[in-house]
């Protein structure tokens, strides 16, 4: 490998360089895209950033004006040809694009939707693509009024349900709690 072509691969991963003449290149620095060649005369091509100094009369006059990159804020200069999505000066920030339109792109996918607890029908903002209840609440009623479940079935409906672990008045025998004699044979107080 030539020191060359380790600038243009350094310069189009990173952008920390300058492709044709390998300087180091601050954060805000300006750079121009242009199109050059890993090896003289050959392809593949690579659009890689140039610094203010080495571009060319020529490529500095057909150039857009500056615009942000969409990953690091530097002044990215674009030909007009190089119609692209997004305006990156490297690959790192190209990634860092992408993503964030993907991100983007599921957001208002989800959008605002109704809920589908009838009793409910409040207006929210899913989480998720799949999101189809407000709250755990609205989920687990729903679930339960689709599966006919009553109040008195799941112990959850009023003062009058008695819950499994307390025995009743009637009751002449009060069985130990299982997890008291797991307790006491463990601290030693129990039989051995």
């Amino acid at each position: 490998m030539t020191r060359a072509s380790d600038n243009i691969r350094n310069a189009k991963a990173t952008c920390a360089c300058c492709a044709k003449c390998g300087r180091k290149l601050s954060a805000k620095a300006p750079v121009w895209r242009e199109h050059m060649a890993l090896v003289e005369f050959l392809r593949p091509w690579a659009v890689v950033p140039v610094c203010e100094r080495c571009v060319g009369g020529v490529a500095r006059t057909l150039a857009d004006p500056a615009q942000p990159c969409a990953g690091c804020g530097r002044p990215v200069h674009q030909y007009m040809n190089q119609q692209r999505t997004h305006v990156v000066c490297c690959e790192a920030c190209a990634r860092i694009a992408r993503l964030a339109a993907r991100r983007q792109q599921r957001t208002e996918a989800r959008g605002p939707r109704q809920c589908e607890n009838e009793s409910c029908g409040e207006t929210f903002e899913p989480t998720r693509t799949d999101g189809r209840f407000c709250s755990s609440r609205c989920r687990q009623q729903a679930y339960r009024k689709r599966k006919g479940v009553t109040d008195d079935e799941t112990g959850t409906a009023g003062p009058d349900v008695v819950s499994r672990n307390v025995a009743s008045v009637t009751d002449d025998v009060i069985p130990t709690p299982r997890c008291l004699t797991t307790r006491r044979n463990a601290k030693g107080g129990g039989a051995r």
